[in-house]
């Protein structure tokens, strides 16, 4: 399900989610909970998981890969985001650069479209190209190597393929709030066979944390998310979603394409483990819209898990959600693990 994009993902489960597959053979790359991350000083962009690579093992990559649903067809165009975040510990050698996104039009082989990062003197920068390796990448400013560690920050692609034989292939990059760089243009490129998001390509003096977050593909632009803590009114479109951290009250609505979908909401901020949902919303006719007559309360978490074509929840949140950074590590300091925690 990737309703209503191409593609997406928010590691809301606490693993790879839709992905195909996951290479990393020096097991350098997770999904932790928001309390893993606290005792660095770090949290999730939302919800109670994301991605995390540790960059502890020389040049080994590691990454996600999709196959299916990031092809893009000769002449084609696809918009893909994401967002990222330097760990506290993150460090790069001068001229050191790394892949976040490569797409692929042979397997594992030849590289159309990459986006990474790289070191310029005291500055990280993002970098896009043609592949890596590819001499004249543009690139943006993030700031210094001190500026940029703990802060979450989106990039936005847009990957026009070349149509074939007239080197028309363009790469367009928008940073943060829509900053737009410099495009790269007139390449040669192959029609896109698969993605990849993770760490590509490092070279040995990089080290430390990059976490990522809500991945979304489309054909149309997406944008930068207005804000990052929404303790109000919030649309759920994931399968796996944790819209409310720690206790809190709010009102369900649920809908659904086909009939049969369902939306169940677990009093939990990890993924739920043997526990009864607070509440099963379901549409018996497609394209029902079915409102929960009452306000729900839970005391560790609202994570929804949906089923359908394309399923949509619909949260008015009363009270309680994460309205800081600070709030979540605090939060994830005090709890030290995914609650309530079911034994036996």
């Amino acid at each position: 399900m990737s309703f209503p994009y191409t593609f997406q993902s928010n590691f809301g489960a606490g693993d790879k989610g839709l992905w195909d597959t996951e290479v990393d053979t020096h097991t350098i790359l997770d999904f932790p909970h928001y309390t893993e991350l606290a005792r660095y000083k770090l949290a999730p962009y939302r919800g109670a998981y994301c991605m995390r690579i540790k960059c502890e093992a020389g040049t080994t990559d590691a990454y996600l890969k999709e196959a299916t649903s990031l092809d893009i067809a000769a002449a084609g165009v696809l918009y893909l985001r994401w967002y990222f975040c330097l760990g506290w510990d993150f460090s790069m050698v001068n001229a050191d650069k790394l892949s976040m996104l490569e797409l692929e039009s042979v397997s594992d082989t030849t590289t159309v479209v990459a986006v990474g990062l790289q070191r310029t003197g005291t500055n990280i920068e993002v970098w896009w190209n043609l592949a890596q390796a590819t001499a004249a990448p543009s690139t943006y400013v993030l700031g210094t190597l001190t500026s940029e560690l703990g802060k979450w920050h989106c990039i936005e692609v847009r990957v026009d393929v070349d149509a074939g034989g007239g080197n028309d292939g363009t790469i367009d990059v928008w940073i943060d709030d829509g900053v737009a760089g410099t495009q790269i243009a007139s390449l040669d490129q192959g029609a896109v066979v698969d993605g990849k998001l993770g760490l590509m390509g490092p070279d040995a003096g990089t080290k430390g944390t990059i976490l990522f977050a809500d991945f979304i593909a489309d054909d149309a632009q997406i944008y930068a998310d207005g804000n990052r803590f929404r303790a109000l009114n919030q649309w759920v479109t994931n399968l796996n979603s944790h819209p409310l951290i720690g206790p809190g009250r709010f009102s369900l609505a649920f809908t659904d394409s086909s009939a049969d979908g369902t939306a169940t909401v677990y009093d939990q901020d990890g993924t739920a483990t043997r526990l009864e949902p607070v509440v099963t919303l379901r549409n018996a006719t497609a394209k029902d819209f079915v409102v929960g007559h009452d306000i729900f309360e839970v005391s560790h978490g609202a994570y929804i898990v949906m089923t359908g074509a394309a399923p949509q929840a619909y949260l008015s949140i009363e009270q309680g959600g994460m309205t800081s950074q600070d709030a979540y590590i605090n939060r994830g300091l005090k709890n030290g693990r995914p609650m309530p925690y079911a034994t036996g």
